[in-house]
């Protein structure tokens, strides 16, 4: 016995020449009434509208490639930017190490400078630190 899905056993004496070429027809003339169905429905919808020539379409062709090497052409063009920055990002770490370095120096000798003292005393109380000596020596000199 054979299966299907839809019953669990079906008896193969069911199937014979005729019945198998019956089924195969109605497919057949099934399809070919599709076939002339859509073949009408396109040629309504294609009314009035002309096909492009082969000239057009292998310039547009040509077009679309030239675009397709543009694009590639800027990616390249990107990608060797980009790679240009990552070099010089990974230099600056290095060769300009010394500018950033002198900066924080001095940087750090104005607060000590404005501060009045030497020691990093003062670094973290910020501008509170500095109001309260300002309001100290005017109640001296008063």
């Amino acid at each position: 016995m054979m299966a299907s899905f839809r019953n669990p056993e079906v008896d193969p004496s069911e199937f014979n020449n005729a019945s198998v070429g019956q089924c195969y027809t109605d497919a057949l003339t099934a399809a070919e009434k599709c076939i002339k169905s859509s073949q009408e429905k396109v040629a309504a919808r294609l009314q009035g509208i002309t096909e492009p020539t082969e000239d057009e379409l292998n310039k547009f062709k040509e077009e679309a490639k030239k675009a397709a090497k543009a694009k590639k052409r800027l990616a390249r063009k990107n990608r060797k930017k980009n790679m240009r920055n990552k070099r010089r990002n990974k230099r600056k770490g290095k060769g300009r190490k010394g500018k950033n370095r002198r900066n924080k120096r001095r940087n750090r000798k104005n607060k000590r400078g404005e501060e009045g003292e030497g020691e990093d005393e003062g670094e973290g109380e910020g501008e509170d630190g500095e109001e309260g000596e300002n309001g100290s020596d005017s109640s001296n000199s008063d």
